[in-house]
């Protein structure tokens, strides 16, 4: 399992880049798990959706990215 941590999503191509360099699997075939920890604001809760999007740039498929909700949790093998 490989993570990459981010406070503002894959903003620059940099770091997209280096996120699909990092899995090293064909984009579509990968599992994503996004935990917006830092959505405790209106402001930053307005910035999931582009967050979100930039996974679905990156060709992950919509099915094969989970969010996880802090306040609910997740069950173990959808984690």
């Amino acid at each position: 399992m490989r993570v990459l941590l981010t406070s503002t999503g894959l903003e620059t191509e940099e770091i997209k880049e280096y996120f699909v360099k990092m899995t090293g699997k064909d984009m579509s075939t990968v599992k994503a798990l996004f935990i917006p920890t830092a959505a405790t604001d209106a402001g930053a809760i307005e910035v999931l959706p582009k967050c979100m999007h930039d996974l679905l740039k990156c060709g992950i498929q919509n099915k094969n990215i989970n969010v996880y909700d802090l306040h609910t949790g997740m069950d173990l093998h959808e984690l």
